[in-house]
């Protein structure tokens, strides 16, 4: 299968007068989904998600999670930690579903160390491979992350 990258921009629609807008640079990895979840879910409620190639990124677009980006990873971070490090999130919850990002997105290759990283790794690869476009990808993502995190609310699981 071709790896067709593209870039996703959120965009964060009457949010104020300087339209507010992010890009995402590459494949919709689930990682990256992830990223995008958390900006609609903890800072633009309203935002919709654009898609467009780097020819097309708006001049007054926030960057990131691509080399000189202002939102991009240092280290070994996931796109995941970049945002909730970015927006200054605290949530317990959220530090609960960081080894299960970082087992997924750094971990690629390794023996997964998490219970749930094989099985959101083979529900993300099958919306990819069902043909969905990436819009969609992301918004079965975002289920699967709204999932997860509300079962670690309930469950408290350590």
């Amino acid at each position: 299968m071709k790896t067709i990258f593209i870039f996703f921009i959120l965009s964060a629609v009457s949010i104020s007068a300087n339209q507010k807008i992010y890009t995402i640079s590459g494949a919709p990895e689930f990682d990256r989904s992830a990223a995008g979840w958390l900006l609609q879910k903890y800072k633009f409620k309203n935002a919709e998600i654009i898609f467009a190639d780097k020819t097309n990124i708006p001049a007054n677009a926030l960057s990131f999670d691509f080399p000189d980006a202002k939102i991009e990873r240092s280290g070994n971070q996931t796109a995941f930690e970049s945002v909730i490090r970015y927006l200054k999130i605290k949530d317990d919850i959220l530090n609960k579903m960081i080894p299960i990002l970082r087992d997924i997105e750094i971990n690629k290759w390794g023996k997964k160390k998490t219970e749930e990283a094989p099985g959101i790794i083979v529900i993300h690869n099958g919306f990819v491979f069902s043909g969905k476009s990436p819009k969609e990808i992301m918004k079965a993502d975002w289920q699967i992350l709204d999932a997860l995190y509300n079962y670690f609310k309930k469950t408290q699981k350590k």
